[in-house]
């Protein structure tokens, strides 16, 4: 960072990002704050000397210390008035669950937070597509790409795969374990299907290390890849367009073809629907319904998701008012503005307060406010926690 004087060191403004983790819970976000503040709050203790025969101060050493963040909160959901109500534990009123699918998000760089729509979430699954899929059929010695048609879930037909050296290849700029995919007509007749990664020098099979009920093209399902396996610790990215795309992003490229062909029936894709994201990249906090993206490489930063989960639906969500003693755990707040210097405040143990009353308007939006004091949290170690300053 610049030393002062320095333009680089002005900062705009913007709104800081607060979350709160009560004592035993998970973390939750107060979402948009309309306004806040930092307030130390320092008492003094003054020392005077009179020698010279009037009382004049000498010293001034602080007696008692503590530090505050005031703030106004917009977003009104259960979360945030059962925390201004010192509200008892949520229960559920006429609780049911329902589903949502292809919920389409971004996940961020290392370890980022995702929000998605519903809360009391749970069966998660990341999905994304494959950003290129390109048939090969070796009767005509030609390649297609059905790319869009694997992005927009429209039907597609490819080519049968009526000869061991039909392929189907799926690409994406990261790895991916699970592939799921469409069949227009089900191979019949006992075909074994075939799986190959592209390891640096040649293709790879790694068919012994694939399951699922689809794994031979005689049913539709999901394709599971073993992680674990070497192949897949030494699949490596290539470049290649097959003289028909545009482009030649390096890829993780997977070949699918038949071994051995059904004495009936050749299988025809329809479309590759879905690859999956390791779940270990990510943990969910199912009551808030968030996930965390916890690629530390960042290798899956800024890819383009599709995410499936089962959420909780409740009529009404209920609690107790003035229910408990006091509301402690930890807390962080995080300040980025477009330009400047921003920063990361972690506390390890907070208060959260009332700052006033909860007023109704029909002029304004409704902002309630509330009030963070920081703890000694008695470790002797940065008792008021600790800040990370950075340039933006």
């Amino acid at each position: 960072m610049p030393i002062a004087p320095s333009s680089d060191n002005y900062t705009t403004g913007a709104m800081p990002t607060l979350f709160f983790q009560r004592t035993g819970s998970s973390e939750f976000n107060f979402g948009c704050i309309s306004t806040a503040s930092i307030e130390p709050t320092l008492e003094f203790l003054d020392h005077f000397c009179a020698i010279s025969g009037s009382r004049t101060k000498d010293k001034s050493v602080v007696s008692e210390k503590g530090i505050q963040i005031t703030f106004n909160w917009d977003e009104v959901n259960v979360e945030n008035i059962r925390a201004f109500m010192f509200g008892s534990a949520v229960t559920a009123v006429g609780s049911g669950t329902d589903t949502a699918t292809n919920e389409e998000h971004v996940l961020p760089a290392g370890e980022g937070l995702i929000k998605l729509t519903f809360s009391g979430i749970s069966s998660v699954t990341v999905e994304f597509r494959p950003d290129v899929v390109v048939h090969f059929d070796d009767a005509t010695t030609t390649y297609a790409d059905f790319t869009s048609v694997t992005r927009t879930s429209a039907s597609g037909e490819t080519p049968a795969m009526d000869e061991t050296t039909d392929f189907l290849y799926v690409g994406h700029s990261t790895k991916f374990d699970k592939i799921t995919y469409d069949l227009l007509i089900l191979g019949d007749g006992s075909p074994i299907g075939k799986y190959e990664v592209w390891t640096g020098a040649a293709w790879t099979d790694v068919t012994t290390d694939v399951s699922g009920a689809g794994k031979n093209l005689d049913a539709d399902g999901l394709i599971d890849f073993d992680d674990t396996s070497t192949p897949f610790g030494n699949w490596a990215q290539t470049t290649n367009n097959f003289g028909i795309l545009g482009t030649s992003a390096s890829k993780f490229w997977m070949r699918i073809s038949l071994s051995t062909l059904g004495t009936s029936t050749d299988p025809t894709f329809d479309v590759v629907t879905h690859l999956y994201v390791d779940p270990t990249d990510y943990q969910v906090v199912p009551l808030e319904g968030y996930i965390f993206a916890v690629d530390s490489a960042g290798t899956i930063a800024g890819l383009k998701v599709d995410v499936d989960y089962t959420y909780t639906t409740v009529t009404s969500s209920r609690f107790d008012i003035l229910d408990l003693p006091t509301i402690e755990g930890q807390a962080r707040l995080a300040f980025s503005p477009d330009v400047g210097i921003g920063f990361d405040w972690f506390m390890p143990k907070a208060s959260l307060k009332t700052n006033g009353a909860f007023e109704f308007t029909d002029t304004d939006w409704i902002a309630p406010p509330s009030l963070l004091e920081v703890l000694d949290d008695g470790t002797g170690t940065a008792p008021f926690g600790f800040m990370d300053i950075f340039d933006v």
